[in-house]
């Protein structure tokens, strides 16, 4: 009977050893994979700031790779999209505020960064807290709902387009 017994020990003894070193090879395993994302990770940001650069280069004309020329073309007009989204963004976020603050255009001063319209007295915008720039009283200007200065006499907002209301300040 203590044979038996003997048996059973050695049985549970190689179990325990054959999981212990399983886990052991897991665990090591997983350390691994994590170096290697960590690598792959570090190469992707390594391959992004090559092209950020070669991009660069391309655009400036200080390189001509006529491989690239389609590719910085999409990179450029891609740009030129998150750029219009980020806009129509700060416009909403405007526009939000604008309609809690309700200062009319013509009675206050548009912030140049978001567009957000502040009453006369304001040192710093309602609507991102930046401080704000007071137009020069002898340059006339007009201030689209954007927030962008104009020239006094244009009739659209060189920033967006849209139509712009004489208010001279």
């Amino acid at each position: 009977m203590a044979n038996i017994f003997d048996k059973m020990v050695v049985g549970i003894n190689k179990g325990v050893n054959t999981v212990s070193e399983g886990s052991k090879m897991l665990v090591e395993k997983a350390k691994l994979n994590t170096q290697i994302q960590d690598y792959e990770k570090e190469r992707a940001r390594l391959y992004q700031d090559i092209g950020t650069f070669i991009y660069n280069l391309q655009t400036s004309g200080e390189i001509n790779i006529p491989q690239c020329n389609d590719m910085c073309d999409e990179v450029t007009v891609l740009g030129k999209k998150i750029e219009d989204l980020q806009l129509k963004i700060q416009e909403l976020d405007s526009s939000r505020i604008q309609s809690s603050y309700s200062v009319p255009p013509e009675d206050g001063i548009a912030c140049s960064s978001c567009g957000c319209v502040n009453t006369r007295d304001s040192k710093f915008c309602a609507g991102c807290g930046k401080p704000l720039s007071i137009p020069d009283a002898g340059a006339e200007s007009i201030v689209c709902t954007c927030g962008r200065m104009n020239k006094s006499g244009m009739k659209f907002c060189v920033n967006c387009g849209k139509p712009l209301v004489d208010v001279r300040y």
